[in-house]
């Protein structure tokens, strides 16, 4: 074969390498990770970032954190902790386990609420005035705090996973592959089948939008009015989703990575990690994501997010000044889940990194001289 058709495979190998290894449309810096005795079950964190609730299943405990992953207290139940919310600035912390509790920031019990079943889920609006509920009883339950109930809601299975607005006014609930958005006070809006198994539900603080993440391995996104705006395959069952203000959306499956996705359902960040991703939850503003893992791993990790400025032309979210990584022995990945979903493809069958149009450019560019190239190479031979 003759040097330049080598030295155009190579150029077309090496774009194809810097495709791989980018990390599309973010940059993400790990700042922090801390390993846990147990499965991670539920992360909250508050909407400005600047704290952050961790719940365990054995022993079942609730974790609260600052900013710098300082830990501030904790509380253990003697059984799994489900569902955790932090409100604004960290001034209130929910735990959903066998009761609802809620804590101030100091750690001292503000109020407790029990429907005499278990709470999987609990969502809490920034203000602290009013939680969600979701609970084995199939109901979901908006209450006051302090004060109690305001309105229940009966569902046709157990209630996972709630959200809630920031004024309160809307709930988005998931149980039975239901997916459900109700009022303020406790009427249906809509109810859209979301296929098998909602895991988690997550609302913009606008209530504009709501992401699922459901078992059959999918990201939805629907409008506030019902519309399906879009999903997106994962490699598997995906167990919890955030979103930010404006709409970009984390996802944590059990393909063992943590995806960041766009408002119109774009791949903008991937990360790997060691076990099933439990869950992850994003800061309003998209600078920060935690993320949990379970079995074989069990360990909470904390990212600053950055865009990168070729793709933009916002200024870029710089990312907060927190601790050094530390260093923690790197447990063996467990066994890959049979039956996950091939991943979806794009340009050429590669990942969908090559949907960044400068990589396009240049990929069509080197196939065409490589095509040229050899075309003039097979004429001049047969001359």
């Amino acid at each position: 074969m003759p040097k330049w058709t080598l030295f155009a495979l190579l150029f077309i190998l090496i774009l194809q390498a810097v495709a791989v290894g980018s990390a599309g449309e973010i940059e993400a810096t790990r700042v922090w990770e801390h390993a846990f005795g147990s499965e991670i079950l539920t992360l909250a964190l508050a909407p400005d970032g600047s704290s952050f609730a961790v719940g365990t299943n054995r022993p079942g405990a609730l974790y609260f954190y600052d900013r710098n992953g300082t830990l501030l207290w904790n509380h253990e139940t003697g059984c799994p902790v489900y569902g955790s919310a932090v409100s604004k600035d960290g001034a209130y912390v929910v735990e959903g386990s066998d009761l609802v509790r809620v804590f101030t920031r100091e750690g001292d019990l503000d109020w407790r609420w029990s429907s005499g079943y278990f709470a999987f889920s609990v969502a809490i609006s920034p203000d602290g005035k009013y939680i969600a509920v979701g609970s084995d009883d199939s109901t979901v339950c908006l209450l006051r705090r302090g004060a109690g109930e305001l309105w229940k809601y009966d569902t046709t299975g157990d209630v996972d996973t709630v959200a809630i607005s920031a004024d309160g006014s809307l709930v988005a609930a998931g149980a039975d592959g239901q997916v459900y958005l109700l009022g303020k006070n406790g009427k249906k809006i809509w109810k859209k089948d979301a296929g098998k198994g909602i895991r988690s539900v997550a609302i913009s603080p606008d209530g504009a939008l709501i992401a699922v993440g459901s078992l059959d391995s999918r990201v939805h996104l629907y409008s506030s009015n019902g519309t399906l705006l879009w999903q997106y395959m994962a490699d598997n069952r995906v167990h919890h989703v955030g979103i930010t203000s404006d709409g970009r959306v984390v996802g944590a499956s059990q393909d063992q990575a943590v995806y960041l996705l766009s408002k119109d359902g774009k791949l903008l960040w991937k990360e790997t990690q060691p076990a099933s991703v439990t869950a992850a939850v994003i800061s309003d503003d998209g600078s920060l994501v935690l993320s949990g893992t379970g079995t074989g791993d069990q360990r909470v990790c904390m990212y600053a997010l950055e865009m990168i400025a070729a793709v933009t032309t916002t200024q870029p979210t710089q990312p907060p000044t927190l601790p050094p990584v530390r260093t923690i022995e790197t447990l063996p990945p467990v066994a890959e889940v049979p039956g996950a979903v091939p991943p979806e493809k794009s340009l050429f069958g590669f990942s969908t990194i090559f949907n960044r149009p400068l990589l396009q450019v240049l990929l069509l560019a080197g196939g065409v001289v490589l095509v040229g190239w050899i075309v003039m190479a097979l004429y001049r031979r047969r001359r």
